[in-house]
């Protein structure tokens, strides 16, 4: 999905106790709210950013997901054409969606 994603151990502990507190307890929304806050005194926290744009695609946030993973370069792009494919920006998407990335051929396909 998201190269990010592989290293998920590490990258769930990059939010606060309370963030995760509030993920494991079902309050998503408000657990990926703090985590914006979180981000905004922390921007250059790239593991931060790269675990709220992989839970904002989670929980289908894609206008989030442009706004955080722009920042990420390259590592955000996966994430980046997924969410403009969702928004159905399909033209764009296809920027950054790798065709030799399996995951992402077929939103390629799609997106044509």
């Amino acid at each position: 999905m998201f190269p990010a994603l592989l290293m998920c151990g590490l990258l769930c502990v990059q939010a606060s106790e309370e963030v995760e507190a509030l993920w494991k307890g079902g309050a998503r929304a408000e657990a990926l709210d703090r985590m914006a806050a979180e981000l905004a005194s922390r921007p250059a926290d790239t593991l931060l950013r790269a675990s709220l744009v992989s839970r904002e695609l989670e929980l289908s946030r894609f206008r989030s997901v442009l706004l955080h993973a722009e920042e990420l370069g390259p590592a955000g792009h996966p994430a980046m054409g997924r969410a403009l494919y969702f928004l159905t920006r399909y033209e764009e998407a296809l920027e950054y969606l790798d065709a030799d990335d399996p995951e992402l051929i077929l939103l390629r396909v799609e997106s044509l």
